[in-house]
């Protein structure tokens, strides 16, 4: 006798009102989980930890996985740190605008909920310090000091590296650390991923230190140095999330919120034959 075997054909999502959000969504699980991403743009001044001005690209991203139709509705400890903000279209506009609070039905899986720039007046400081001081010497001979410090406790640097662009006929001699590992590509760059440690609870870490010796050529070529870094449970703008409400579906909901911030361009100017950013 052959067996005969049935096809139960999977339940089809159908369409809602809502076209980014369909009917039918169901998870063994409730769960919504948001991501805090800044990415930080600056310029160090030759006094090292003086910025004179900080540009933050900040994007909240949100990963639904909520069954039926939930409605979301998420406060901010400062609102008033997101300016000039490009919103999801699932967010009800009125009520950000008045109240400052993203109230919306997810789409379902991870999308970016918003994003904006900012300009901060009172500009914050950065969980580190960088300078470079290069001392000069006769016949267009010079020597670079590079040294890098965490500023904050208890906290550890998911990479943190010091880039050196050499211009046009210049060329550097010996290469000394012993507090990191540094790598030269094709005669052009210097990269130093200092150790930064983990600030002591003072939040003075210890110095990562590069030296660069017999450095020959036009040595007023030598402007600034670019700093590359990325540090998780962190934020710069103090954006937090204070409370995230699930309402219209009866079930239990599991919330995450993250922070992070990374580097997007950052420039440490090169101090000549100066004391001012002398450690000590």
């Amino acid at each position: 006798m052959k067996s005969i075997s049935h096809y139960i054909p999977l339940p089809k999502l159908s369409q809602s009102k809502l076209h980014w959000r369909p009917n039918g969504i169901t998870y063994p699980q409730n769960e919504i989980y948001f991501d805090i991403y800044e990415v930080v743009f600056t310029t160090l001044t030759l006094n090292g930890p003086s910025i004179s001005s900080m540009e933050l690209c900040t994007e909240i991203w949100c990963n639904s996985k909520l069954s039926g139709m939930p409605v979301v509705s998420v406060s901010f400890n400062n609102p008033n740190t997101i300016v000039n903000s490009r919103l999801h279209q699932c967010v009800k506009l009125k009520k950000f605008e008045t109240e400052k609070i993203l109230n919306f039905v997810p789409p379902d899986g991870n999308f970016n909920l918003l994003k904006f720039v900012t300009t901060p007046v009172n500009v914050p400081k950065l969980p580190f310090q960088v300078v470079a001081n290069l001392t000069r010497y006769e016949n267009s001979v010079g020597k670079l000091i590079v040294k890098a410090k965490s500023t904050i406790a208890n906290k550890k640097f998911e990479f943190f590296r010091v880039r050196l662009c050499l211009p046009d006929q210049i060329t550097i001699g010996r290469i000394e650390t012993k507090t990191g590992k540094y790598a030269r590509k094709e005669k052009i760059d210097v990269i130093f991923a200092a150790k930064t440690y983990t600030a002591k609870l003072s939040g003075m870490g210890k110095y990562s230190s590069l030296n660069i010796y017999d450095i020959v050529g036009d040595l007023e070529k030598l402007v600034s140095i670019e700093v590359a870094f990325s540090l998780k449970h962190f934020s710069l703008s103090n954006l937090k999330i204070s409370s995230v409400q699930v309402t219209g579906e009866n079930y239990k909901v599991t919330k995450g919120v993250k922070s992070s911030v990374k580097s997007g361009h950052i420039e440490v100017r090169i101090s000549h034959n100066s004391n001012n950013n002398k450690i000590i």
